[in-house]
């Protein structure tokens, strides 16, 4: 309050007095006028008393009146408690501040919440940091340059909103919410405040994150935003992917969206999949690529050959029975024609449907059920380990013509669990992503059938567990965890095409659909990865694409060991 305003104040507000008093009064002159009190920093109405007594004594020549009559003179009333008001106001004028400007007190306050009491208590929490004596109602107004209380106020949350820091960025604010209403929005903050440990209320950050003084204007700034998140930024209209999984579809939409979208991709995907979190947003796209495979044809073993129907003949098998595992024979007449080791009929069905269905079925359809003990895997990995060479002539393992009852195939790896010499061996498995509709998890059986059954068993002849004592109970082809320690494997993995259709429907949400008639394709090659044709090298590049856990890997890493152990 200024000087001059404290006077008209006094003078609006006093008690009239006789014209002739106060001509008394303007007739004597104040002994201090020309004269610079030393006031002291509280500004009480008795500390005032106190200096003007003390300037007085230091005049050189004495004052003919009292403090009490001076200062009614200085303040040119003759009313003492008026006075004392007046020069109180004055004091406060003259006297040293207790921060330079507002911008020092902003530096050396600590706003708890920017709210009318909130920055009331912070500054009063300034005052008393700082040492300052000044009253606080005073103090306020002279550092704001304001007339009145409230409007300072005002202006001190306008400050907190400026020094103060959001917990959250507004520009990477995600809204759960797939409606708009305040009061939803204001529930997402909070819980983002929440995870961020932040220490003050929700109508603050609104504010701060907005950089709005108002708590009404703070909720339209982050309505917008909402409403503008909400707004799908890609146009997917008849766009063509290869395959449907959750890696694919994110893919495409994240090539789709425009440049100056104002939301990430994650909140694409929910506004596409009318999702709340990220959670159901992908459950929506698995249920989505679900319903897409579910039109690709299907196929079992069973589709094979006749013998092979019935479930039992296949999980024999694959534990190193029936006659495939058995007999020693070629599975083509003509590679190697001779009397030691004949092909039988059955035979060499067997090998002709395996031809038949490797080139169509295998290559066009998406095999289904296989043995029981190979459906149940835990870890995402098979591995088939044979142990006898059975037909000659095809420069595979070391079976000839008149020497084949216990030959051996290629020997690819090392079987831990034998010390010394041991008989040659040759591994050779496959790996796929956890998520089921990851092509290499949708064509696993197909991709088992080709290394077992086509690859090692009719063009190669390898059959057969490896019949060590100690692997006794090891399945020639099994789950990973079933299968004996061993240094290394071979590896095939899959390569497939599906055109995939992906339009948005009328409701705003995402579809996909293949065509009338699937045009599924299936290759089969050498795993791709750091160490070519390597099975562990395969699973670590899986596990680098988070396609699979670390447990998994680990798992496979107790099988798989790359040394066996001295």
């Amino acid at each position: 309050m200024q000087f001059s305003t404290a006077i008209s104040l006094f003078l609006a507000g006093a008690s009239v007095v006789s014209a002739s008093t106060l001509r008394n009064t303007q007739e004597q002159s104040a002994c201090l006028k020309d004269v610079a009190i030393d006031w002291t920093s509280t500004c009480t109405r008795g500390t005032v008393l106190g200096d003007i007594d003390e300037a007085l004594k230091g005049l050189e020549v004495a004052c003919p009146h009292n403090n009490r009559e001076e200062a009614k003179l200085l303040a040119g009333t003759i009313n003492f408690g008026v006075a004392k008001q007046i020069l109180q106001a004055k004091c406060l004028d003259e006297n040293e501040p207790c921060f330079e400007d507002i911008e020092a007190f902003a530096e050396s306050a600590d706003f708890k919440n920017c709210t009318n009491a909130g920055v009331a208590d912070s500054f009063a929490t300034a005052l008393d940091d700082a040492g300052c004596l000044h009253n606080n109602r005073k103090e306020i107004l002279r550092l704001t340059g304001m007339d009145n209380v409230a409007d300072a106020k005002k202006e001190l949350v306008a400050v907190c909103l400026v020094t103060r820091k959001a917990c959250l960025s507004f520009d990477d604010l995600v809204f759960q919410t797939p409606v708009c209403t305040p009061a939803a929005i204001l529930e997402d903050i909070e819980a983002q405040m929440l995870a961020k440990s932040c220490v003050h209320d929700t109508r603050t950050e609104a504010k701060l994150l907005t950089k709005m003084e108002s708590f009404p204007d703070a909720k339209k700034a982050l309505r917008a935003k909402c409403q503008a998140d909400l707004t799908p930024c890609t146009n997917l209209a008849n766009v063509d992917i290869n395959l449907c999984d959750r890696n694919t579809v994110v893919r495409a939409i994240k090539q789709d969206m425009s440049e100056d979208c104002a939301h990430s991709v994650q909140r694409e995907l929910m506004i596409l999949t009318g999702a709340s979190s990220k959670k159901d947003a992908e459950s929506y796209i698995a249920a989505m690529c679900d319903g897409v495979w579910s039109e690709v044809e299907t196929t079992t073993f069973e589709d094979i050959d006749p013998d092979f129907v019935g479930g039992d003949f296949v999980s024999e098998y694959y534990e190193g029975g029936t006659f495939l595992n058995s007999e020693t024979s070629n599975f083509r007449r003509g590679l190697d024609d001779n009397e030691n080791y004949p092909i039988s009929d059955q035979t060499q069905r067997v090998g002709e449907n395996i031809v038949a269905f490797r080139n169509d079925e295998a290559a066009t359809t998406m095999m289904g059920t296989g043995a029981e003990s190979i459906n149940r895997c835990e870890n995402q990995a098979i591995m088939c380990c044979f142990g006898r060479d059975r037909q000659s002539g095809d420069d595979n393992g070391n079976c000839d013509s008149d020497d084949c009852d216990d030959a051996d195939p290629g020997d690819n790896t090392d079987l831990c669990s034998v010390a010394g010499d041991e008989d040659d061996i040759h591994c050779h498995g496959v790996a796929w992503a956890a998520d089921n509709n990851d092509a290499t998890s949708r064509m696993r059986l197909n991709n088992l059938f080709f290394v077992s059954l086509f690859d090692h068993m009719y063009t190669r002849g390898y059959v057969g567990d490896i019949n060590a004592p100690a692997n006794s109970a090891a399945p020639m082809c099994g789950c990973i965890e079933d299968m004996p320690v061993v240094s290394r494997a071979d590896c095939t993995q899959i390569d497939a095409e599906l055109t995939v259709t992906l339009n948005i429907d009328a409701d705003g949400l995402l579809t996909a659909a293949t065509q009338e008639e699937p045009d599924l394709q299936v290759n089969f090659n050498a795993c791709r990865a750091e160490t070519n044709n390597d099975l562990a090298s395969y699973v670590e590049k899986l596990a680098n694409q988070k396609k699979i856990s670390t447990e998994m890997k680990d798992v496979f890493s107790s099988i798989v060991v790359g040394t066996c152990p001295a």
